[in-house]
């Protein structure tokens, strides 16, 4: 029989092992895919983990640094649905002679941490510059190469990042909002309420509700005045499911006060001096990608930068699958990869 001491010694040293045999599962589970390399770095209380991939060759290459849009990431997961999209990306930046690098967000997959309640764009743009400060001291990484690829809400991380460093030499943004968060919901919402048959009549009507109480949640009104302002629109469903007619007053509170949901992504377009690509498909009923293109030509007109190119896919979604399935448009890689081997030259000093 065990005394009360020695049954204390067993569940320790049973929590220890415990302990020791979950550190070999999570090693075993967030390796790098084979002839990767280990990428972990920082930022704020979050320890991100993800890995590098590079081409052939002796290097120092050039890089992109891959910005995932919204929602959780599993990056080391072979069986995560999005691997094989970033596999893609992989094979073509590889085959253009560029390295990847690529991290599960803040507490997601093998990365500790997590980010502020609402769109954490902010703190993912510090995120990316530290990836890009750890990186620049990588013996396989050339500093001076170093780009962003990024896609949906990476849209508007990327430019907020690209103009607090001197380090980001080139940028392909995909399916990029370049409204303001607020704006990019309504969109979004109006496209979800045609998805369930609404006559496009009833969907202005809304729209015009749905306006209004945005406008009155923007100008610092209370829970109450927007709930009156959006009292027209608690009949339709999927504004439940969005978020817009419910939450609690502190949600609400909340959603008012991010300035995530105030932030104009002009204020840094106007301000990027790199080459950019931007991509869109013309079937994406998430982002407003016609008044986005436009914002990007007019916006890098103003500030002078004569290096776009805007390239919008025929019949493609948001993440650039042909409408309805779920494979990569005809020529979209294609094009990144021209486009690369003309803004990525080798170093003078090779």
């Amino acid at each position: 029989m065990l005394t009360p001491t020695m049954q204390i010694a067993a569940l320790v040293a049973l929590m220890a092992a415990s302990a020791v045999a979950g550190s070999a599962e999570d090693a075993e589970r967030c390796k790098p895919p084979e002839g990767t390399r280990p990428f972990d770095f920082s930022f704020g209380e979050n320890n991100l983990r993800g890995f590098v991939d590079v081409p052939e060759g002796t290097g120092p290459f050039a890089t992109v640094l891959i910005l995932h849009g919204s929602g959780d990431t599993d990056i080391f997961s072979a069986e995560n649905e999005s691997t094989r999209y970033y596999d893609q990306l992989r094979d073509t930046f590889r085959a253009a002679g560029v390295a990847t690098a690529i991290w599960d967000k803040a507490g997601s997959g093998c990365s500790t941490g997590k980010y502020s309640n609402g769109n954490p764009i902010r703190e993912r743009a510090g995120e990316t510059v530290a990836a890009l400060k750890a990186l620049k001291g990588r013996s396989e990484i050339d500093g001076a190469r170093m780009g962003l690829w990024a896609i949906s809400q990476g849209g508007w991380v990327a430019p907020m990042a690209a103009v607090r460093t001197q380090d980001v030499s080139f940028m392909i943004l995909v399916s990029a909002p370049a409204r303001d968060a607020v704006s990019q919901a309504e969109y979004q919402t109006l496209n979800a309420l045609r998805s369930k048959g609404i006559e496009e009549g009833q969907v202005q009507t809304i729209a015009r509700y749905l306006r209004r109480a945005l406008a009155v949640m923007r100008a610092g009104g209370s829970i109450e005045e927007f709930a009156a302002a959006a009292e027209p629109l608690k009949q339709y469903p999927v504004l439940q499911e969005l978020g817009i007619t419910m939450g609690t007053a502190a949600e609400y509170q909340a959603w008012q006060q991010s300035m995530d949901h105030h932030y104009r992504p002009d204020t840094a377009l106007r301000e990027l001096r790199q080459p950019v690509l931007a991509i869109y498909g013309d079937r994406d009923v998430l982002v407003d990608w016609r008044e986005s293109a436009e914002i990007y030509k007019e916006s890098l007109r103003f500030g002078g930068n004569k290096d776009l190119t805007v390239k919008v896919f025929r019949n493609a979604d948001h993440n650039l699958f042909e409408a309805g399935t779920r494979q990569l448009t005809d020529g979209y890689l294609r094009t990144m990869r021209v486009w690369l081997a003309k803004h990525v030259r080798e170093p003078t000093y090779h």
